[in-house]
């Protein structure tokens, strides 16, 4: 999970820091869409590893 926090943190943080900077512009779309592949990455992760709704093992 880490190494997928920091492969995202700088671009997230630069997107952030863009749309703050220019709320109506283009930078919306790209925030959400690397968002979305961060959350991506990171279900992926957690299913492999938690793969039931309530985290429990599986039997």
């Amino acid at each position: 999970m880490n190494l997928i926090a920091e492969q995202y943190a700088h671009k997230l943080a630069l997107d952030l820091e863009c749309v703050l900077a220019d709320y109506s512009g283009k930078w919306w779309d790209t925030a959400i869409k690397t968002l979305g592949a961060y959350r991506e990455a990171m279900n992926a992760i957690h299913e492999r590893e938690s793969p039931t709704w309530m985290g429990e093992p599986l039997l």
